[in-house]
């Protein structure tokens, strides 16, 4: 059996498409900070870098919208629409 090497990233908090890192993230608040699929897609080659062969990635489906009482769903834990991609993390 062949054995992986797998980074795991949350796509919010993981890169944004612009690559800017000027937003300020204040894990405690729960809000979406940025980060895209097109983020982390630029950097495969950073995460092949440091010797990882395999991604595993955060649920990039369609979530609730807006800040609710347990705050915003920056996590894809909250799903709305399976068939959705979430548009805070871009449309591919």
């Amino acid at each position: 059996m062949e054995s992986r090497s797998i980074y795991p990233t949350m796509t919010d908090r993981f890169a944004r498409t612009d690559g800017s890192t000027t937003s300020p993230c204040n894990a405690s608040a729960s809000l979406y900070y940025g980060g895209t699929s097109r983020g982390t897609v630029n950097h495969l080659y950073y995460i092949q870098g440091m010797g990882f062969d395999a991604v595993m990635i955060s649920p990039t489906i369609e979530n609730i919208e807006g800040r609710v009482s347990y705050r915003e769903a920056y996590h894809g834990y909250w799903l709305l629409d399976l068939c959705s991609l979430n548009p805070q993390f871009g449309t591919h």
